[in-house]
């Protein structure tokens, strides 16, 4: 029980001083993201109109069929590893399926890497709006993510519930806290095997 407590109190103390290494750090200058406009364009399906650009900071991709069936379909890219500086856009995983089928899709760099929901969904929705400038109102908005992106997603439909109609979500965030209760119970366990006590 001892050693139970000790782990808690190790933990707690872990997670003070992060925060207090995080608020130190969220006060230096912060990181200049840039995106590179010459890894924007791209070659749009047959049949399909492209467009590219920067807008807010951040860049963005939108593939619009000639035979458009009126809906759109935004994708929210999962966290950017290493902490680089680059901003990047990723085509939609489903782009071939969605352009066939008539549907539009868009994609934002978000303006800034990191495990950042709030810029995501923030950037996410001002490139639904930048659609509508570029390419006209859609019938109906569809959101789709994975891993921080459907974190993003979530977030997304619950903060506009009235500009997207539907929206797939894939994500592990999303499932409660199974997954770092089960982290917990590993390392207390493996603490407890580890000391040779029962």
């Amino acid at each position: 029980m001892k050693k139970l407590i000790s782990l808690m109190a190790a933990m707690l103390l872990f997670g003070l001083l992060f925060q207090v290494g995080h608020l130190s750090y969220a006060k230096g200058p912060k990181p200049e993201y840039f995106v590179d406009e010459s890894k924007l364009p791209f070659d749009p399906l047959p049949g399909a109109q492209a467009y590219w650009g920067v807008h807010g900071g951040a860049g963005y991709r939108i593939e619009v069929p000639e035979n458009w069936n009126g809906d759109l379909v935004i994708w929210a890219h999962g966290f950017r590893e290493g902490g680089g500086l680059e901003l990047t856009v990723d085509n939609h995983p489903a782009r071939e399926f969605l352009v066939t089928n008539g549907y539009a899709w868009a994609a934002s760099s978000y303006r800034r890497n990191d495990y950042d929901v709030t810029t995501g969904v923030q950037d996410s929705h001002a490139l639904t709006k930048r659609f509508n400038g570029i390419v006209g109102n859609p019938n109906r908005v569809y959101f789709t993510g994975a891993s921080m992106g459907g974190h993003i997603t979530a977030v997304a439909i619950e903060q506009y519930p009235r500009t997207y109609d539907g929206a797939l979500a894939i994500c592990g965030v999303l499932g409660d806290f199974e997954l770092f209760d089960y982290f917990l119970d590993f390392n207390v366990a493996a603490q407890q095997l580890g000391t040779g006590t029962s």
